[in-house]
């Protein structure tokens, strides 16, 4: 969502988090509507972060990825206490969240780096094909 965000605008990020959230609703067993909510508000987050952070700096990309990824987490812990007083969290859930969001914020700078490649090579195709 990030890299949409930065490349495609808005708009496309928008549409990816609806989409993205709706499928995960549709084809989860939990809340309706929870992980439509969550992507919309990790939207939101990147609209406000991208107001201070430089996006295409792959540090920026780190920290930004990281803390969506952490406050995804968080507020998917939240929402389901707040809903279902049932639910009960291992504590390694939340060892594996921190983990994920560290993981997945390291990877970030070199997955916006084959997307550019992949993105590259695409207008390259189209270009050759509409000459």
């Amino acid at each position: 969502m990030a890299y949409l965000f930065l490349f495609f605008g808005q708009t496309s990020a928008g549409m990816f988090a609806l989409s993205q959230g709706f499928l995960i609703d549709l084809f989860s067993g939990g809340f309706n509507g929870l992980h439509t909510l969550l992507y919309i508000f990790i939207l939101g987050g990147l609209q406000v972060a991208t107001l201070f952070i430089n996006l295409y700096h792959p540090t920026s990309q780190i920290v930004l990825v990281f803390m969506a990824v952490l406050i995804k987490k968080i507020l998917f812990v939240i929402i389901l206490m707040v809903f279902s007083k049932e639910i009960v969290f291992a504590t390694s859930f939340f060892w594996i969240s921190v983990t994920s969001a560290i993981l997945t914020g390291l990877l970030s700078p070199i997955v916006f780096y084959f997307l550019d490649l992949l993105r590259d090579s695409l207008k390259e195709t189209l270009d050759s094909l509409e000459a």
